[in-house]
């Protein structure tokens, strides 16, 4: 537990870290999130992996784009499901 104005709990820091990673978050938000996980070395830990298992994944598989007829395909299976 970190001491200060609010009370840190590691249990609930994973939805934070996840927001931290993928951006999810506005500028201040992200400024308070990263204070948070930075005064607590065992979330800041798990923020590293997490963050460095990202740009594992980014790096190894590329985003791809998928083909017009696929893309199509998908918008007409999700109307007929309405």
């Amino acid at each position: 537990m970190m001491s200060g104005r609010f009370s840190h709990n590691c249990a609930n820091c994973e939805d934070k870290i996840n927001r931290l990673v993928d951006g999810n978050c506005t500028a201040q938000e992200r400024n308070l999130l990263l204070g948070e996980v930075k005064g607590c070395p065992r979330c800041f830990d798990q923020y590293e992996k997490v963050k460095n298992l990202k740009i594992f994944v980014h790096d190894k598989y590329p985003k791809k784009s998928a083909s017009p007829n696929i893309l199509n395909s998908i918008r007409d299976g999700i109307s007929n499901i309405r």
